[in-house]
C-alpha cells in the first residue's frame, strides 16, 4: 500500500513541478502587459514561443530513450532544479529587452520552461502513468501548480496597487518548488522504502497488486486513433484561448487575472473528479467536443464584440472544466485487439496509444499557439 501511495504522490508532485515556470509567467501576464513592450501581444507570443520548445524537445526524445544512462528520478529533478533557477531569472531578469522591443529574458525563460514543460509529458509521465489512479494523479498535478500560482498572484493584485512585488512573487514561486523537489525525494523514499532507485521495480510491482481489481473493472475499448483525437480537440481550444485571448476579452486587469484564476480553478476540477471510477468510462467524448466548439466559436466573437466579463467568467469556467475532464479520460483507453492476439502484443499496443496521446497533445499545443499568434495579430489590425 505504501508503494501504491508513494508512486500517486510521486505523480502529483512530478507533474507539478515542470510546469511551475510557464503557470508562474501566466500568473503575471496582467502586469508583464503593462510594463513590457509587446504589450497585448505578448500572451500569444510566449505561448508560441513556449510551443516551439515543446516540438524541438518532442523531437529529442527518441534520442534521449535510447541514450540516456541517469536514472528517472535524477532526470526529473534536474529538470525541477533548472525550473527554480528559470523562476529566479525570471523574477529578477524580466524587464531586460533588445531595443525596448523585445523581451529576452522573459521569452527565454519561455523557451526552456517549454523544454521542461515537455520533458515531463513525454518522457517520465509516460513510465508513471501505469494505473488509472495514477493516471489521475499526473493530471490533478499538471492543473494544481496552476492553481496554486493564480491563488497567490491574485492575492498579490487585489488592491490597487501590488501588496508585493513581482520579485517577491517569484522568490514565493521558487520556494514552492523547492518544496516541490523535497516532496518527491519523499514520495520516493515512501515508494521504494529506500532501497531501489528506479521506476520499472516499483511500477510492476503496483501492478501487480492491482491486476485483480482492473480485470473487474468494465475497460473503455476504443479506436487506436480514439484518444489522440480527442485530446487534440481539447488541447487546441484550450491553448487557442489561454491565455492568448485574455487582453482581448477586457481592458480590465483584474478581469484579466480573475480569468486566469478560473481557468486553473475549474480546470483542475475537471480533472480532480476523474478519480472517481465512474467518471472514467464515460465514452461521449464526441459530446462534449461539440459543446467546446461553442464556447470555441463565442470566444473568438467576443474578442471584437464586447460582452459583460461575467458572462465570459462562466464560459471559461465551463469550458475549462469539460477541457480538464476530456483531457484527462482520453489517456484511459484500451485499444481493441483481435481475439487470439498474444497478452504482450496488446500491452504493446496499449503503450503506443498512450504515447500517442502525449504526441498529440503537443502537436496540438503548437497548433493552437500558431493559430492563436496569427489571430491575434489579426486583431490588432483591425482594431
Amino acid at each position: 500500500m505504501s508503494n501504491e501511495i508513494g508512486l500517486f504522490f510521486i505523480n502529483v508532485f512530478a507533474a507539478y513541478g515542470p510546469f511551475n515556470v510557464i503557470n508562474a509567467l501566466w500568473a503575471q501576464f496582467a502586469e508583464f502587459n503593462n510594463v513590457l513592450p509587446e504589450g497585448d501581444s505578448l500572451n500569444s507570443t510566449v505561448n508560441l514561443v513556449y510551443n516551439i520548445a515543446n516540438l524541438l524537445c518532442l523531437f529529442a526524445m527518441p534520442f534521449l530513450h535510447k541514450c540516456r544512462k541517469l536514472n528517472d528520478f535524477i532526470l526529473l529533478e534536474s529538470m525541477l532544479i533548472l525550473a527554480v533557477i528559470l523562476l529566479l531569472l525570471l523574477g529578477f531578469l524580466y524587464k531586460v529587452t533588445i531595443n525596448n522591443k523585445i523581451s529576452i529574458v522573459l521569452l527565454s525563460v519561455s523557451f526552456l520552461s517549454g523544454i521542461v514543460g515537455c520533458f515531463g509529458v513525454t518522457y517520465i509521465f509516460p513510465t508513471l502513468s501505469t494505473s488509472d489512479k495514477q493516471k489521475s494523479a499526473i493530471s490533478i498535478g499538471l492543473s494544481l501548480g496552476g492553481v496554486t500560482v493564480n491563488l497567490i498572484s491574485s492575492i498579490q493584485q487585489s488592491t490597487s496597487t501590488l501588496l508585493f512585488s513581482i520579485q517577491v512573487f517569484y522568490i514565493i514561486a521558487s520556494i514552492i518548488q523547492v518544496i516541490t523537489i523535497i516532496l518527491v525525494a519523499w514520495s520516493r523514499y515512501l515508494a521504494l522504502n529506500n532501497k531501489k532507485h528506479e521506476l520499472e521495480p516499483l511500477i510492476e510491482q503496483v501492478n501487480d497488486q492491482a491486476e485483480n481489481q482492473t480485470k473487474k473493472q468494465v475497460q473503455k475499448i476504443v479506436s487506436k486513433y480514439y484518444g489522440p483525437m480527442a485530446i487534440f480537440c481539447s488541447s487546441f481550444f484550450y491553448y487557442f484561448a489561454t491565455p492568448n485571448l485574455f487582453p482581448y476579452f477586457s481592458k480590465n486587469k483584474s478581469w484579466r487575472q480573475t480569468f486566469n484564476l478560473l481557468v486553473s480553478i475549474f480546470n483542475f476540477l475537471g480533472r480532480l473528479i476523474t478519480i472517481t471510477p465512474i467518471t472514467r468510462y464515460i465514452n461521449r467524448l464526441e459530446i462534449i467536443v461539440c459543446i467546446l466548439v461553442i464556447f470555441f466559436i463565442f470566444e473568438i466573437i467576443i474578442c471584437f464584440v464586447h460582452v459583460h466579463e461575467a458572462i465570459t467568467a462562466t464560459a471559461i469556467s465551463i469550458h475549462m472544466f469539460l477541457a480538464g475532464y476530456m483531457s484527462t479520460i482520453a489517456y484511459y483507453g484500451q485499444v481493441q485487439k483481435e481475439e487470439g492476439d498474444d497478452i504482450e502484443d496488446k500491452i504493446k499496443a496499449n503503450k503506443q496509444y498512450q504515447k500517442n496521446v502525449s504526441i498529440s497533445n503537443q502537436i496540438a499545443c503548437l497548433s493552437a499557439s500558431v493559430c492563436a499568434f496569427g489571430f491575434c495579430k489579426l486583431i490588432d489590425y483591425v482594431k
